[in-house]
């Protein structure tokens, strides 16, 4: 199964989010939060999350409705591998900005990582909902209603992705994935040359032999052939 990863690129999501030490506001406690922020956010520049983890754990007990502070913190435990409290702090984060794009995207991929796929589902929904062209959201939504075994859903979550955008190499390498559990291979080799198509560097041969989600299919006499005849 490929699913879009938006949790990359950690480090230029939080300095997008960095505020301007100097500029203070007239609240005490507000600066000192922020001046937590900032600190937090000069520990990541420096690769060092568990004092990053610090400072914006100190920014939030003083004003727990920074959005920013809850967002930063929340990609700070991904990278510590804290995915349990990374989730609680993205979902504290879309409380606080509930149409935060980026912020509902690592969400759900969050709950993709931890495989809570209906949960996941939940969240490309409201993805959807606010871009309905957004073919990204429509082929991760379908890879988590494959994993959840709602087949008929996620093919239809395929088809609307490549309807929106023919060129989703995803969304045809999840078709054939889609295709190995229904036991289909002629349809899985159709989908693995369409997406090798979009990535001619992209090796069919292997990723039978190694993806879990498409060796169900490879003791199949026609993807045996082809694994034999293929270079």
């Amino acid at each position: 199964m490929k699913n879009y990863d938006n949790m990359d690129n950690l480090n230029s999501i939080i300095f997008n989010n960095v505020y301007i030490s100097h500029i203070l506001s007239i609240d005490p406690l507000r600066d000192k939060s922020l001046a937590f922020y900032n600190e937090g956010c000069m520990h990541v520049k420096n690769n060092n999350y568990i004092k990053a983890e610090t400072s914006f754990l100190s920014s939030i007990s003083i004003d727990d409705n920074f959005d920013k502070a809850w967002h930063n913190l929340a990609l700070t435990y991904y990278q510590l591998g804290k995915l349990d409290e990374a989730k609680t702090a993205l979902i504290k984060t879309n409380k606080l900005d509930s149409n935060n794009l980026n912020v509902l995207n690592q969400l759900a991929n969050i709950f993709t990582i931890l495989e809570q796929f209906e949960e996941a589902v939940k969240i490309y929904d409201q993805l959807i909902e606010l871009n309905p062209k957004d073919h990204l959201s429509w082929s991760n939504k379908g890879a988590n209603l494959m994993k959840s075994n709602y087949l008929q859903d996620a093919h239809e979550c395929f088809i609307k992705s490549l309807e929106i955008n023919p060129n989703n190499f995803d969304a045809y390498y999840n078709l054939a994935c889609l295709f190995a559990k229904s036991n289909e291979p002629e349809k899985v080799i159709i989908n693995l040359k369409n997406a090798q198509s979009i990535n001619p560097s992209f090796k069919i041969k292997d990723s039978l032999l190694n993806d879990p989600d498409l060796q169900s299919i490879n003791q199949h006499k026609i993807i045996k052939d082809y694994i034999s005849f293929s270079q």
